[in-house]
Protein backbone atom coordinates (compact mmCIF):
# COMPACT_ATOMS: atom_id res chain seq x y z
CA UNK A 1 0.00 0.00 0.00
CA UNK A 2 1.41 3.38 -1.06
CA UNK A 3 2.02 6.24 1.36
CA UNK A 4 -0.61 8.38 -0.35
CA UNK A 5 -3.26 5.70 0.18
CA UNK A 6 -2.21 5.23 3.82
CA UNK A 7 -2.38 8.98 4.41
CA UNK A 8 -5.84 9.16 2.87
CA UNK A 9 -7.05 6.26 5.02
CA UNK A 10 -5.69 7.88 8.18
CA UNK A 11 -7.44 11.13 7.27
CA UNK A 12 -10.74 9.27 6.81
CA UNK A 13 -10.27 7.56 10.18
CA UNK A 14 -9.71 10.93 11.86
CA UNK A 15 -12.76 12.41 10.16
CA UNK A 16 -14.84 9.43 11.33
CA UNK A 17 -13.59 9.72 14.92
CA UNK A 18 -14.29 13.44 14.97
CA UNK A 19 -17.79 12.89 13.65
CA UNK A 20 -18.45 10.35 16.41
CA UNK A 21 -17.12 12.74 19.05
CA UNK A 22 -19.21 15.63 17.82
CA UNK A 23 -22.27 13.41 17.99
CA UNK A 24 -21.91 13.00 21.77
CA UNK A 25 -24.61 15.12 23.43
CA UNK A 26 -23.49 18.10 25.54
CA UNK A 27 -19.73 17.34 25.44
CA UNK A 28 -19.17 16.53 21.76
CA UNK A 29 -17.91 19.90 20.50
CA UNK A 30 -15.72 20.46 23.58
CA UNK A 31 -14.15 16.99 23.29
CA UNK A 32 -13.46 17.53 19.60
CA UNK A 33 -11.77 20.85 20.33
CA UNK A 34 -9.54 19.51 23.10
CA UNK A 35 -8.54 16.30 21.27
CA UNK A 36 -8.12 17.67 17.76
CA UNK A 37 -7.63 21.39 18.37
CA UNK A 38 -6.06 22.81 21.51
CA UNK A 39 -4.50 19.53 22.67
CA UNK A 40 -2.94 18.72 19.32
CA UNK A 41 -1.54 22.26 19.06
CA UNK A 42 -0.15 22.17 22.62
CA UNK A 43 1.64 18.90 21.93
CA UNK A 44 3.15 20.16 18.70
CA UNK A 45 4.23 23.40 20.42
CA UNK A 46 5.97 21.32 23.12
CA UNK A 47 7.93 19.33 20.54
CA UNK A 48 8.80 22.48 18.57
CA UNK A 49 9.97 24.32 21.70
CA UNK A 50 12.12 21.39 22.80
CA UNK A 51 13.79 21.02 19.41
CA UNK A 52 14.45 24.76 19.32
CA UNK A 53 16.15 24.50 22.72
CA UNK A 54 18.09 21.48 21.47
CA UNK A 55 19.39 23.59 18.59
CA UNK A 56 20.40 26.40 20.96
CA UNK A 57 22.24 23.99 23.25
CA UNK A 58 24.01 22.32 20.34
CA UNK A 59 25.17 25.71 19.07
CA UNK A 60 26.35 26.72 22.56
CA UNK A 61 28.36 23.49 22.84
CA UNK A 62 29.64 23.83 19.27
CA UNK A 63 28.04 20.59 18.17
CA UNK A 64 27.65 20.83 14.36
CA UNK A 65 24.11 20.63 12.94
CA UNK A 66 25.15 17.65 10.83
CA UNK A 67 25.41 15.70 14.11
CA UNK A 68 21.71 14.87 13.83
CA UNK A 69 22.09 13.49 10.31
CA UNK A 70 22.45 9.90 11.47
CA UNK A 71 19.95 7.11 11.05
CA UNK A 72 20.31 6.16 14.72
CA UNK A 73 19.44 9.70 15.79
CA UNK A 74 16.46 9.77 13.43
CA UNK A 75 15.23 6.46 14.86
CA UNK A 76 15.61 7.76 18.43
CA UNK A 77 13.84 11.03 17.65
CA UNK A 78 11.03 9.12 15.98
CA UNK A 79 10.57 7.11 19.19
CA UNK A 80 11.00 10.06 21.57
CA UNK A 81 8.69 12.55 19.82
CA UNK A 82 5.31 11.01 20.83
CA UNK A 83 6.40 10.72 24.49
CA UNK A 84 7.86 14.21 24.44
CA UNK A 85 4.62 15.59 23.01
CA UNK A 86 2.71 14.21 26.01
CA UNK A 87 5.27 15.34 28.63
CA UNK A 88 3.27 18.04 30.39
CA UNK A 89 5.72 18.19 33.32
CA UNK A 90 8.71 20.47 32.72
CA UNK A 91 11.19 18.11 34.40
CA UNK A 92 10.29 15.30 32.02
CA UNK A 93 10.23 17.54 28.94
CA UNK A 94 13.73 18.77 29.74
CA UNK A 95 14.88 15.20 30.39
CA UNK A 96 13.85 14.22 26.84
CA UNK A 97 15.71 17.27 25.53
CA UNK A 98 18.89 16.29 27.40
CA UNK A 99 18.63 12.74 26.10
CA UNK A 100 18.50 14.05 22.52
CA UNK A 101 21.39 16.44 23.20
CA UNK A 102 23.56 13.64 24.55
CA UNK A 103 22.57 11.33 21.71
CA UNK A 104 23.48 13.94 19.09
CA UNK A 105 27.13 13.47 20.08
CA UNK A 106 27.24 9.71 19.51
CA UNK A 107 29.08 8.56 16.40
CA UNK A 108 27.26 6.32 13.88
CA UNK A 109 27.51 2.67 14.83
CA UNK A 110 28.70 3.34 18.38
CA UNK A 111 27.43 0.97 21.11
CA UNK A 112 26.15 3.96 23.09
CA UNK A 113 23.08 4.08 20.82
CA UNK A 114 21.75 1.08 22.71
CA UNK A 115 22.31 2.99 25.96
CA UNK A 116 20.36 5.95 24.56
CA UNK A 117 17.56 3.60 23.51
CA UNK A 118 17.42 2.07 26.99
CA UNK A 119 17.45 5.51 28.61
CA UNK A 120 14.47 6.52 26.49
CA UNK A 121 12.61 3.33 27.37
CA UNK A 122 13.16 3.91 31.11
CA UNK A 123 12.29 7.61 30.93
CA UNK A 124 9.13 7.08 28.88
CA UNK A 125 7.73 4.65 31.47
CA UNK A 126 8.57 6.86 34.44
CA UNK A 127 5.96 9.10 36.07
CA UNK A 128 6.80 12.75 36.69
CA UNK A 129 6.87 12.37 40.52
CA UNK A 130 9.28 9.43 40.21
CA UNK A 131 11.56 11.40 37.90
CA UNK A 132 11.55 14.33 40.34
CA UNK A 133 12.69 11.98 43.14
CA UNK A 134 15.58 10.83 40.93
CA UNK A 135 16.46 14.45 40.20
CA UNK A 136 16.45 15.24 43.92
CA UNK A 137 18.72 12.29 44.75
CA UNK A 138 21.04 13.28 41.91
CA UNK A 139 21.21 16.90 43.10
CA UNK A 140 22.18 15.72 46.59
CA UNK A 141 24.73 13.26 45.14
CA UNK A 142 23.19 10.21 46.81
CA UNK A 143 24.20 7.01 45.00
CA UNK A 144 25.28 3.50 45.93
CA UNK A 145 23.83 3.63 49.44
CA UNK A 146 20.59 4.82 51.09
CA UNK A 147 22.12 8.15 52.07
CA UNK A 148 18.94 10.18 51.73
CA UNK A 149 15.48 10.23 53.22
CA UNK A 150 12.37 10.88 51.17
CA UNK A 151 9.73 12.06 53.61
CA UNK A 152 6.41 13.80 53.97
CA UNK A 153 6.33 17.42 55.10
CA UNK A 154 3.90 18.51 57.85
CA UNK A 155 0.35 18.44 56.60
CA UNK A 156 1.17 15.86 53.92
CA UNK A 157 0.59 18.24 51.00
CA UNK A 158 4.23 18.08 49.85
CA UNK A 159 7.38 16.04 50.41
CA UNK A 160 11.16 16.43 50.33
CA UNK A 161 14.42 14.59 49.72
CA UNK A 162 16.88 15.16 52.57
CA UNK A 163 20.54 14.22 52.89
CA UNK A 164 20.91 11.99 55.96
CA UNK A 165 24.38 13.32 56.78
CA UNK A 166 23.29 16.95 56.58
CA UNK A 167 19.58 17.72 56.81
CA UNK A 168 20.17 21.29 55.67
CA UNK A 169 20.73 19.79 52.21
CA UNK A 170 17.26 19.12 50.88
CA UNK A 171 15.16 19.23 47.73
CA UNK A 172 11.44 19.98 47.98
CA UNK A 173 8.96 17.86 46.04
CA UNK A 174 5.64 19.38 45.01
CA UNK A 175 3.67 16.17 45.52
CA UNK A 176 2.06 14.97 48.71
CA UNK A 177 3.09 11.78 50.47
CA UNK A 178 0.38 9.65 48.85
CA UNK A 179 1.76 10.38 45.38
CA UNK A 180 5.40 10.40 46.50
CA UNK A 181 5.18 7.02 48.24
CA UNK A 182 3.61 5.50 45.12
CA UNK A 183 6.42 7.01 43.03
CA UNK A 184 8.95 5.34 45.34
CA UNK A 185 7.24 2.00 44.81
CA UNK A 186 7.47 2.61 41.07
CA UNK A 187 11.22 3.29 41.37
CA UNK A 188 11.68 0.10 43.41
CA UNK A 189 10.07 -2.25 40.86
CA UNK A 190 12.47 -5.22 40.57
CA UNK A 191 12.66 -5.29 36.76
CA UNK A 192 13.88 -1.67 36.64
CA UNK A 193 14.96 -0.78 40.17
CA UNK A 194 16.24 2.78 40.04
CA UNK A 195 16.57 3.48 43.78
CA UNK A 196 17.78 1.55 46.81
CA UNK A 197 15.50 0.25 49.52
CA UNK A 198 16.58 1.34 53.01
CA UNK A 199 14.69 1.60 56.28
CA UNK A 200 11.24 3.10 56.30
CA UNK A 201 8.47 4.22 58.61
CA UNK A 202 5.28 6.28 58.60
CA UNK A 203 5.85 9.10 56.13
CA UNK A 204 9.49 8.46 55.25
CA UNK A 205 11.88 6.10 53.45
CA UNK A 206 15.68 5.89 53.32
CA UNK A 207 16.96 5.56 49.75
CA UNK A 208 19.60 6.41 47.14
CA UNK A 209 20.30 5.82 43.45
CA UNK A 210 21.09 2.35 42.13
CA UNK A 211 23.50 1.85 39.26
CA UNK A 212 20.57 1.89 36.84
CA UNK A 213 19.27 5.06 38.47
CA UNK A 214 22.67 6.70 38.01
CA UNK A 215 22.64 5.54 34.36
CA UNK A 216 19.28 7.23 33.70
CA UNK A 217 20.39 10.41 35.47
CA UNK A 218 23.55 10.60 33.34
CA UNK A 219 21.60 10.30 30.12
CA UNK A 220 18.60 12.51 30.89
CA UNK A 221 19.38 14.90 33.76
CA UNK A 222 22.94 15.93 32.91
CA UNK A 223 25.31 16.28 29.97
CA UNK A 224 27.37 13.16 29.33
CA UNK A 225 31.10 13.70 28.76
CA UNK A 226 31.67 10.07 27.79
CA UNK A 227 29.37 9.38 24.84
CA UNK A 228 32.42 8.24 22.91
CA UNK A 229 32.97 7.14 19.35
CA UNK A 230 32.45 3.95 17.41
CA UNK A 231 35.06 1.32 18.17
Amino acid sequence: MGKAVQTAERARDVDWRRAVLKGIPYLGDSLDEVLYGALEQARWDRVERTLAELAENMRAQEIPPDAVKKEEFANLLEDVAPDLARATGETKRVAFRELLLNASQIEPGAPQWEEARLAHELLARLSLPALEILAGLSKLGVAGEPGAIVRSLPGGASSEVVLRADESARVRLDHGWTVTSQALRELLEPERQLVLSGGYGAGYKKTGLTGLGEFLVRWTLSARPDVGEAQ
